[in-house]
């Protein structure tokens, strides 16, 4: 019988601003995990930040420096601390994964001979005037790899109709973002976990739960759902509305929520959470997850976790939460921005049955948005690219 080849080593560099939170930074870590679980040899280089604590544990090896800059000296300083890095520890591929670094990476992996790879994070708009432009020249360098992974269709569409010039021939891959499906399981989740966080939150079993987990900023749309709750709350008195996410020092806009929750005297129906560390027990502790973006979201992760914990999503009808769900089929879609809709649709959501869209949710989940699928995908990426520079 003849013994199967084995596949070599990759030793991948991926370079990202910073490592304090964001599905960014939690991806890049994510995936030098998993590269490492597999018997690759993962290198992160950034400013640092609280998660490097994860990367030394694992014992990964990070560069710190200031990727964060968008200063062009700092970039090209940060040219030559790249160039040496790929050289002194034989690094295979560099996989950028936004903007200022993506223009060092780029150039330090021509410099070094190694192939370039980047993630299209986001839509990082640009207006049609002079700076509008220079902002566009800006961004395409994140669509100047040998392959560019889009994170959803719709940025994939956005790729296509605004830096088509920039693509190599065949560069550009979608590889949909993907969630921990051992994590983000209802069955893995105990009731005490629950129970712990509902009387966090001062909650009762006579409650109806509202989550409506991500960064307080205003594009966000926690005003809007605050706007809906007013309609609900006269008919509905047991209802009560949980934000889960830090205002990340925009404090005036916290304090405008504050404020709009007093006027509407909705003290006793709305609670905010600046952080919690057991995400899988809140979304179980809830009975609906709302995303109120009102501006395209990427991709929308808060969306594929609550569907795997088999929870009932509302999301805003625009950019790639749009497309995830397949509207009455596996979730609820509201006009963004429009709290008269939201309303409606919370409503529709409490007062009906939703178990069939949960579980074409959950399945749809599993097919198509693991994590692990998602690194299968990443890794396949770099063995063809560096398969074909070879």
């Amino acid at each position: 019988m003849q013994e199967q080849k084995k596949h070599p080593r990759l030793r991948i560099l991926q370079v990202l601003p910073a490592l304090q939170s964001g599905g960014v930074e939690r991806g890049t870590i994510d995936l030098a995990s998993f590269l490492l679980k597999k018997g690759h040899v993962p290198f992160v280089a950034s400013k640092g930040g609280d998660l490097c604590r994860i990367l030394d544990e694992k014992k990964i090896k990070h560069f710190s420096f200031d990727l964060a800059s968008k200063n062009p000296l700092v970039i090209l300083k940060n040219v030559f601390r790249l160039k040496d890095i790929i050289k002194a520890y034989k690094i295979d591929l560099v996989h950028a994964r936004s903007r200022a670094p993506a223009w060092s990476a780029y150039f330090a992996a021509q410099a070094a001979g190694v192939p370039f790879v980047t993630t299209f994070h986001g839509t990082y708009n640009f207006e049609k005037t002079f700076l509008g432009r220079f902002k566009k020249a800006y961004n395409s360098v994140m669509a100047g790899g040998e392959r560019v992974i889009a994170i959803s269709q719709f940025i994939q569409d956005h790729v296509l109709a605004n830096y088509a010039k920039s693509l190599k021939p065949k560069a550009l891959t979608l590889i949909n973002r993907g969630v921990d499906l051992k994590e983000f399981s209802r069955e893995a989740v105990s009731t005490k976990r629950i129970q712990d966080l509902r009387t966090q939150w001062g909650l009762t079993k006579e409650h109806k739960v509202i989550l409506v987990p991500g960064r307080l900023t205003r594009w966000k749309g926690q005003g809007v759902v605050l706007k809906a709750l007013e309609i609900l709350i006269p008919q509905k008195a047991c209802l009560v509305c949980v934000f889960i996410g830090s205002d990340q020092g925009r404090h005036a806009y916290r304090q405008e929520l504050d404020e709009q929750v007093q006027k509407a005297s909705l003290e006793n129906n709305v609670r905010f959470v600046d952080h919690v560390d057991d995400m899988p027990a809140a979304y179980c502790a809830g009975d609906l997850v709302i995303h109120a973006s009102t501006e395209p979201e990427a991709f929308g992760r808060v969306i594929i976790e609550a569907q795997a914990m088999e929870v009932p999503v509302i999301a805003s009808n625009l950019g790639a939460p749009a497309r995830i769900i397949e509207k009455n089929k596996t979730g609820l879609l509201h006009k963004a921005g429009d709290h008269e809709d939201l309303a409606a649709q919370i409503r529709q959501a409490l007062e009906t049955d939703c178990s069939p869209f949960i579980k074409k949710a959950l399945t749809r989940v599993q097919e198509n948005y693991s994590d692990r699928l998602m690194f299968e995908k990443t890794i396949a990426v770099y063995e063809c690219v560096l398969k074909r520079d070879r």
